[in-house]
């Protein structure tokens, strides 16, 4: 037989072999067939006979990978819609799809380089059609018109149609896959992007009264009914509709649940901020309501069943005060084995440090620390820390016969201290207390006070600096009384930042009033915190507040807000 003869063979048995393996790979990945359920003895419908039900039921069940598919998400009936014209260009590259969109990635690459707007939108469309079903082709090229392209224009009208048109082709994408990713995207474009850039006065101007461009409406459409369009409403629509599909049993994706969870509240407290600052008669007549709204929707985060990865359970926030019971009854029971010997191991530690440092460290607790003062105690306090293991320590070389109760107390303790950590971090994930008090000091009547006069002091200023001296301190004392019942309001960037630029409003005031700083000027710690530039109260060249700054030095970086 010839070299020639042989090859044929092993071609022509190649052939037969792949033909003959269509069957099984057919039948493994058979998805099944979804029947609408009937209810038994329907009009007009006939019982199947049992072995039919039964060859019926066999038949439909989906096979070996469309069962993996399924338990690994990846199953068509996870998807959306399908594109017939996707599917049909899919088909007309034989197979190299892949290639293909390699390819064009490269090309929009190139496109965007260039600027050349109207090929890269184009080219992105392709990708879309050979793609559909790739979740990070929508995410990344969603991304890339809303945050890379928008900022190649000047004007701002056409930066925001760009930001729309990211969000748009997010919106397209979540009717080819029903992913949670997708949907956060397009809430976290829609309330942050717009809400948050430096163009966000612009934009939510151009948001509330959209442009028309092709005779098309600029915005998505949403499964909620939003009662005002608002960009922060918006995107808060987006997130509620991730906690419905959660609740249905869709998995999440992307985000971890108790972020997932806080966005909806997150996005009411800044929509209530940014109308404050938009709309006077919202801020003097409902933004009071709407913080208690806030609350609301806030505390409800904690009694959501939230996933923990680090006990691989559900939990739930506001249990914390439970677990936190259950840890100092069992720490006290533990101490009931062996009385006073956690006070004891303290003092013996306590003997070991500088008197001198152990009375710093005695003030921990005081505010208005300086930061030597805070090195010291940040170094003493886990030396100083009496565990639950010292104490078990202890148990066992004094007392060998409560071995066995002590080990089983330690035992339980671990298991209430790993539950209680784990919530804790997701509380601090969100930083659940700052919001808390921030929804419930806005929302009382002391906060709603401290707000309408320093906007009554704002309005004097702009009317005239020079009469509004006594009102910026009357409100400034308000202010004081609201800083003394929250303290963590200090340290915060967003409350300071607000804060500092009245103060250079009344900075303006004092000099116009030809008055001094004063010595005593009840938001001093504010100051403290934020350390403003130029400083405050500033010596030598003095600039009013619609005036850049003079060109001193580099602005500290900005602090973040309570997120």
């Amino acid at each position: 037989m010839t070299h020639r003869s042989r090859s044929f063979q092993r071609k022509v048995i190649y052939l037969i072999l792949m033909a003959a393996l269509l069957l099984p790979i057919s039948w493994l990945g058979m998805p099944g067939e979804r029947k609408a359920k009937q209810p038994s003895g329907a009009a007009g419908q006939q019982a199947e006979p049992p072995l039919l039900t039964t060859l019926t039921h066999q038949l439909s069940r989906p096979r070996v990978l469309a069962r993996l598919q399924q338990e690994r998400g990846f199953s068509r009936a996870d998807l959306g819609d399908i594109d017939a014209g996707s599917e049909t260009v899919k088909l007309f590259t034989l197979g190299l799809h892949g290639p293909a969109c390699t390819i064009l990635w490269e090309r929009s690459r190139y496109y965007q380089k260039v600027e050349s707007w109207s090929k890269l939108a184009a080219t992105v469309d392709q990708i879309r059609k050979l793609q559909p079903h790739f979740i990070l082709v929508w995410r990344f090229q969603g991304w890339n018109l809303s945050y890379n392209v928008s900022v190649e224009w000047d004007d701002y009208k056409e930066r925001y149609y760009w930001v729309v048109e990211g969000i748009r082709f997010i919106d397209e994408g979540q009717k080819y896959n029903v992913d949670t990713r997708l949907i956060w995207d397009e809430g976290w474009f829609t309330a942050y992007k717009i809400g948050k850039s430096d163009e966000q006065r612009q934009f939510r101007v151009l948001f509330r009264d959209p442009p028309k461009r092709e005779e098309e409406d600029s915005l998505p459409k949403l499964p909620h009914a939003v009662a005002e369009r608002d960009n922060w409403l918006h995107g808060r629509a987006s997130f509620v509709e991730i906690l419905d599909l959660i609740d249905a049993g869709v998995t999440p994706r992307g985000q971890s649940q108790v972020i997932m969870a806080s966005e909806p509240a997150k996005c009411t407290i800044r929509y209530i901020s940014a109308k404050s600052e938009e709309d006077r008669d919202f801020l003097a007549n409902s933004a009071g309501v709407w913080w208690g709204d806030a609350l609301t929707e806030w505390e409800k985060v904690t009694q959501r069943k939230i996933r923990s990865y680090v006990l691989d359970e559900d939990v739930y926030l506001k249990d914390v005060a439970k677990y936190e019971d259950d840890r100092n009854q069992a720490a006290a029971k533990l101490d009931a084995l062996l009385p006073g010997k956690r006070e004891a191991l303290l003092q013996a530690k306590m003997s070991q440090i500088d008197p001198a440092e152990l009375k710093v460290w005695e003030k921990r607790d005081q505010p208005n620390l300086t930061p030597g003062e805070q090195q010291i105690i940040f170094r003493l306090t886990p030396l100083l820390a009496v565990n639950d293991a010292d104490v078990l320590q202890a148990i066992v070389a004094e007392r060998p016969d409560l071995r066995e109760r002590a080990d089983a107390m330690a035992v339980e303790l671990v298991r209430i201290e790993n539950r209680l950590s784990a919530v804790r971090h997701q509380l601090q994930t969100i930083n659940y207390d700052y919001w808390r008090d921030r929804c419930e000091a806005e929302a009382s009547e002391l906060g709603r006070e401290a707000r309408l006069k320093l906007l009554a002091a704002h309005d004097k200023y702009r009317q005239d600096p020079a009469t509004a001296k006594a009102p910026y301190e009357e409100a400034f004392a308000v202010w004081r009384k609201l800083l003394d019942k929250y303290k963590s309001f200090v340290q915060d960037g967003e409350i300071g930042d607000e804060l500092i630029r009245e103060m250079r409003r009344y900075e303006v005031a004092l000099e116009k009033s030809v008055a001094p700083w004063p010595n005593d000027f009840p938001l001093q710690d504010v100051i403290d915190a934020r350390k403003p530039f130029p400083p405050i109260p500033k010596t030598g060249v003095r600039t009013t507040i619609d005036s850049p700054p003079p060109a001193i030095g580099p602005l500290p970086p900005p602090r973040a807000p309570g997120t």
